[in-house]
């Protein structure tokens, strides 16, 4: 299954940024969409890999 590596990010990064609430509602939509697009292809998961790690970055 594609994007498994993702998915484990984005649960690591809500399990260690509950007290940042604007990443984590945007990390929260992510996951949304990971967990309910079924045959996401590589370049989509690259896409919303990207997504991920520019929220993580991101000034508070």
């Amino acid at each position: 299954m594609k994007c498994n590596t993702l998915k484990h990010y984005i649960t690591a990064f809500l399990e260690k940024n509950l007290s940042n609430m604007k990443k984590v509602r945007l990390v929260e939509q992510l996951q949304k969409i990971v967990l309910t697009e079924t045959d996401i292809s590589d370049d989509r998961c690259e896409e919303l890999n990207s997504s991920l790690y520019f929220i993580m970055y991101m000034e508070d």
